[in-house]
C-alpha cells in the first residue's frame, strides 16, 4: 500500500512496526498447530491524518471461522444514546445496518417507532440470531451491486448505519458511495468507530490491532463524510472501548458565499434555492464570515479579479483563516496565454465575427491583462475592459505556502486529466493541515 485510505495522498510516515503478530482471534486447536503470522505496521498520513495498517491481512485469511457474536458479551454504555441520537435527529422510518450483528440496536429502534429495519451481516451465527427478530437479514459483505439488490427490493432508507465497521475497512470511498446507492436524496449516515485521539495521546499501544486497519480522530472521519456530501448533525463521543466517536452526517452540504455585488447577490437570489444560501458582502480577499468551512472555492478566473499581487496572497490567507483543519481551498483557473504574444506584441484576440471582438491584452511587466470587447448593434459599437492579473500556478503555489496551505492535487479540468506543459487551465486544491 503506498497511498492514503482515506485521502489518496501518497505522503505517508511510518508510526510504529509492531514486526510479525499472530492473529488474536485464531486460537490454536492443538498443541503442535503453529501460529501464522503476519506484519503489524502503521503509518500516518500528512494530509488528512488517517492513521492505517498499511499491510493489511486479506480478509479472507483474517475472518476465516469467524463467529463471534459480541453483543451477548460486551456491554455498550453508549447504545442508548447513540438510539435516541438517530431517533431524534433524523427521525427515520427506515433504516439499513451494515454490520447487523444480532439485531440488537435494530431491535432497540424498533422500539423507539422505527418501521423498517434491514440488516447485512456477514457472520451467520448473528445474521441468524438478527433475522429470529424478525429483520430481513443479508449474509455477505456489503457491496455496490448488493447495495443496489437491497433498493430493489425494500426502496431507499433514511439512515445507513455502520458500528465498530469502518475501522475494518480496506475501501472507504467504496463503502460510502454503497450508503450513497442505499439512501434517500436527504438521508443520513451514522458511524462509529473507536476514538484512537486519547489512546495516541496516552501511548497506548494496546488500541493497534490486525482487525482495525483505519484509526480515526474526530477531524479525520468528519472530513471523510464531507468528501462524499454528508455533513454532521450530530458529533459525539463516548467512555467505551477506550474511546468511540459516533457521527451522524446528513447528505447535502450548507453552503455560504461572499460576494461584493449587490446586484449578483439579487440574481443568486432569484434563482430557485437561491433564497436559502447565507451570503455576506464585501470583497472577498478581506471579508470574514462567520463559522469555519470544509472546502472554499474560486472558479472561473475569478482569482484573477484581484488586480494585485499583494490582494490574492490576501486572499489565500482569508480563506486558510476560514478553513477547519483539513479543509481544501479549491481554484480554477486559466494558465497564461503568451505563448500566443507575436514577438513585440501584447494582444491576443480570441474571438472574431461580422459584429463582435474580443481580445486580451497583456503587460508582461507587472502581470496585469484586461479582456476587451467591441460589440455593434443596430450600427452602433460598445466597448468594454475587464481588468486582471494574470498568475502562474507555481505563483498560486507560494500563496498557498503563505497561507500555511500545501498542494494536494491539480488537474487540468474537472474530469482530473493530467496537468502538463500543455494544460491552458487547471483545477488546484490546497489543504490546510489537519492538525
Amino acid at each position: 500500500m503506498t497511498s492514503c485510505r482515506c485521502c489518496n495522498s501518497s505522503s505517508l510516515q511510518q508510526l510504529i512496526d509492531l514486526g510479525r503478530l499472530p492473529i488474536a482471534h485464531h486460537l490454536l486447536k492443538s498443541r503442535d498447530e503453529i501460529f501464522e503470522v503476519f506484519p503489524l505496521s502503521l503509518h500516518v498520513c500528512d494530509d488528512c491524518g488517517l492513521v492505517q495498517v498499511t499491510h493489511p491481512i486479506d480478509p479472507e485469511v483474517l475472518y476465516r471461522g469467524y463467529n463471534f457474536n459480541f453483543s451477548s458479551w460486551k456491554p455498550e454504555p453508549q447504545f442508548p444514546d447513540e438510539v435516541n441520537t438517530i431517533m431524534l435527529d433524523a427521525k427515520p422510518e427506515a433504516v439499513l445496518e451494515v454490520g447487523a450483528n444480532d439485531g440488537r440496536f435494530l431491535n432497540a429502534l424498533r422500539e423507539q417507532g422505527l418501521k423498517t429495519g434491514v440488516g447485512i451481516e456477514p457472520n451467520s451465527i448473528s445474521g441468524k440470531m438478527c433475522a429470529e427478530r424478525g429483520f430481513p437479514v443479508y449474509s455477505d459483505m456489503l457491496t455496490k451491486q448488493l447495495a443496489g439488490e437491497i433498493v430493489k427490493e425494500h426502496g431507499n432508507f433514511d439512515v445507513f448505519i455502520a458500528r465498530q465497521v469502518v475501522e475494518h475497512l480496506l475501501d472507504l470511498d467504496d463503502f460510502l458511495t454503497c450508503a450513497e446507492i442505499a439512501l434517500k436524496p436527504d438521508g443520513a449516515v451514522f458511524i462509529s468507530v473507536p476514538d484512537v485521539q486519547a489512546q495516541l495521546e496516552r501511548g497506548d499501544l494496546s488500541m493497534f490491532w490486525e482487525e482495525h486497519v483505519n484509526y480515526f480522530t474526530r477531524p479525520v472521519l468528519i472530513d471523510l463524510l464531507r468528501r462524499h456530501g454528508f455533513d454532521p448533525i450530530s458529533v459525539k463521543t463516548y467512555d467505551f472501548s477506550g474511546g468511540c466517536l459516533s457521527v451522524l452526517a446528513r447528505r447535502g452540504v450548507p453552503v455560504h458565499g461572499i460576494d461584493v455585488s449587490q446586484a449578483m447577490v439579487a440574481r443568486l437570489r432569484a434563482k430557485p434555492g437561491g433564497a436559502a444560501i447565507g451570503i455576506t458582502i464585501g470583497d472577498f480577499a478581506a471579508t470574514r464570515a462567520a463559522g469555519t468551512f470544509s472546502v472554499a472555492y474560486l472558479v472561473f478566473n475569478t482569482i484573477m479579479n484581484l488586480t494585485a499581487q499583494a490582494a490574492q496572497v490576501a486572499c489565500f490567507r482569508n480563506v486558510a483563516a476560514h478553513l477547519e483543519p483539513g479543509g481544501c481551498f479549491v481554484i480554477e483557473v486559466a494558465v497564461p496565454d503568451l505563448r500566443r504574444l507575436p514577438a513585440g506584441q501584447n494582444v491576443v484576440p480570441f474571438h472574431v465575427s461580422p459584429t463582435r471582438w474580443a481580445f486580451d491584452v497583456y503587460d508582461t511587466a507587472t502581470q496585469s491583462m484586461s479582456s476587451n470587447y467591441v460589440e455593434v448593434v443596430d450600427g452602433r459599437g460598445e466597448y468594454t475592459s475587464i481588468p486582471f492579473r494574470y498568475v502562474w500556478p507555481a505563483e498560486l503555489d507560494l500563496m498557498a505556502q503563505l497561507a500555511g496551505l500545501r498542494l494536494r492535487e491539480r488537474w487540468d479540468s474537472w474530469t482530473r486529466e493530467p496537468f502538463t506543459s500543455e494544460s491552458r487551465q487547471h483545477v488546484s486544491i490546497w489543504q490546510k493541515p489537519a492538525s
